[in-house]
């Protein structure tokens, strides 16, 4: 899954929305969900 070339979409938003760039960040947290529906990713079922 990629957001915006970034390897890390989920840890692009994480950071922005620490920085205080809400936005920015559910702009990126949104791209996340929608690749993670589109590649049928189920979080339930990836470990660690």
């Amino acid at each position: 899954m990629f957001a915006g070339g970034e390897p890390c979409g989920l840890l692009k938003g994480q950071a922005l929305y620490k920085l205080g760039k809400l936005q920015e960040a559910l702009a990126v947290f949104d791209t996340v969900l929608r690749d993670e529906v589109r590649i049928g990713f189920q979080s339930r079922r990836q470990f660690f």
